[in-house]
Parts: C-alpha cells; sequence; structure tokens
C-alpha cells in the first residue's frame, strides 16, 4: 500500500509540473488525475502485451477517463480546467485526437518509470526486511551464550 501512495504521487505530482510547464499554470485536480492515470499505466505495465499496444491502452484509457473528468468538472461544475475546443478533432472541447496522441506517446516513458520507480521502492523495503532481521537475530544469539 505504501509503494502504491508513493508511486500515485510521483504520477500526481509530475502531471501537474508538467502542465505547469506547458501551460504557465495548473489545478490541483491535475495531481488527483496525473495520480490515478500513473497507477493505471502500473496496472497495464504489468500486462504481457507488447510495448506498443501497452502504449496505445494507456493512451485511451487516459482520454477516455480525461473525458469523464472534463464533463464532470468543467461541464457540469464549471471549473473551466481545460477546454480543447480549438483543437482538431474535439469531443465537447474535453478530448481531442492530439492530446490523446500525446497520452500515447508519454505513456512509454511513463511505462518505464513506473517500473524503474517500483523496483527501485521494492529494493529499498526489502533491504528495510533484511537489516531488521539481522539486528532481532544477533540479539538472540547474544542471550544464548
Amino acid at each position: 500500500m505504501e509503494k502504491e501512495i508513493w508511486l500515485a504521487c510521483f504520477g500526481g505530482f509530475s502531471y501537474f509540473t508538467l502542465e505547469l510547464i506547458y501551460n504557465g499554470d495548473s489545478h490541483w485536480i491535475s495531481f488527483v488525475f496525473g495520480s490515478i492515470c500513473f497507477e493505471i499505466v502500473g496496472k497495464i505495465r504489468l500486462l504481457n502485451l507488447n510495448i506498443l499496444i501497452k502504449c496505445l491502452l494507456c493512451g485511451l484509457f487516459i482520454t477516455v477517463f480525461e473525458f469523464f473528468m472534463g464533463v464532470i468538472f468543467n461541464l457540469i461544475l464549471n471549473w473551466n480546467i481545460w477546454n480543447y475546443s480549438m483543437f482538431f478533432l474535439n469531443i465537447s472541447g474535453q478530448i481531442c485526437l492530439y492530446f490523446s496522441l500525446i497520452w500515447i506517446i508519454l505513456s512509454f516513458p511513463a511505462i518505464k518509470l513506473h517500473q524503474a520507480l517500483s523496483q527501485a521502492i521494492n529494493k529499498t523495503q526489502e533491504c528495510k526486511k533484511c537489516s531488521s532481521k539481522p539486528k532481532a537475530l544477533s540479539y538472540k544469539t547474544k542471550q544464548i551464550q
């Protein structure tokens, strides 16, 4: 559970930061959006599929999720966080072909980052477990002698 929280926070922070760089501003909901998407990327990463298919699935998920988030936050709640109506092939200004392709392309580094971070967190957790066992073991050994 701790691992998933760290990964989700990394995904949220990364998306929030990318949006700041690209747009010059962002919204707190972008952190939530990025967190959820990065976790789903991690689940898709584990599938036994070609990397291109994984990227397409990630891009499709992110696009569909972005559409539903846009309907809720932009159209129903009128938060006006983003508007893609000026882009070619957009749907209600909430998703467009351009950003769907961007999500597919960004899925590749996201998959690789998720893998590397997961491995690093696993190693850290293993080291914590290993370092605590010898201390307890050596303590018991001293008592027996």
